[in-house]
């Protein structure tokens, strides 16, 4: 066993040195390796992050192999999105031809009225602007003194009518063109749905909705409430 000499300091353990304040040794050569495995690892780090911002570049840049959709890509479109379609008039009731409105001599905005009294259970219906317009009635029929002898409905199709004020014309009257097949339902009784596009003025303000003859006689109309009878 190596004896140490006087006046050479054995070693003490690190716990003494902890314990009386004494710096321990210091490995220099695990330092080293410390330093080199945190340099690999910062520059991991900054390649990675050199990558993924390459690849974020790449995204961005859109390449002539992308797939549809992207903004540079001839098949996506970068117009003006398609225009939605407003409400322009939406109903929940109507009011039956009667009284001062009977035939030509009060007409609303040029629309003759029918020749009798109508009344109906229920109506509804919405215009759109883009000319779409949908009707439907309930029991629009003439009370008993009808051709028929009781509450029925003798025209044999309903038509609908838009009538817009305009700038130039002042008044513009656009009725649906075709006959009983734009009309759903059984014409006896008065129930019918109409559908149809119209080709609205431009502008076209404060729109009144009709339910006509085929002749053009209006039967029903935008509104709420009863007309007196006249008598």
């Amino acid at each position: 066993m190596k004896r140490w000499r006087e006046g050479n300091a054995r070693p003490r353990p690190l716990s003494a040195n902890l314990v009386l304040g004494v710096k321990p040794f210091f490995d220099y050569t695990e330092a080293r390796r410390m330093n080199n495995r945190l340099i690999l690892a910062a520059t991991c780090c900054v390649l990675l992050g050199a990558g993924s911002g390459a690849l974020a570049d790449d995204h961005r840049g859109h390449g002539s192999d992308d797939p549809p959709g992207l903004d540079d890509n001839p098949g996506h479109g970068k117009g003006p999105k398609p225009k939605l379609t407003e409400t322009v008039l939406e109903f929940q009731t109507m009011v039956g031809v009667n009284g001062m409105f009977l035939g030509a001599t009060n007409p609303i905005r040029g629309v003759d009225g029918g020749g009798l009294p109508w009344v109906l259970d229920g109506a509804k219906g919405e215009l759109k602007d883009n000319g779409k317009l949908e009707v439907e009635v309930e029991g629009l029929v003439v009370p008993g003194t009808s051709p028929c002898g009781v509450d029925c409905n003798p025209a044999p199709f309903f038509k609908a009518l838009v009538s817009c004020l305009t700038v130039d014309a002042g008044i513009e009257n656009v009725s649906t063109t075709n006959g009983s097949e734009v009309m759903i339902g059984d014409p006896t009784n008065g129930n019918a749905k109409i559908e149809a596009m119209l080709d609205l003025p431009d502008p076209c303000i404060a729109p009144i909705v009709f339910v006509t003859s085929p002749t053009g006689a209006w039967f029903a109309v935008t509104g709420v409430g009863v007309i007196p009878d006249g008598s």
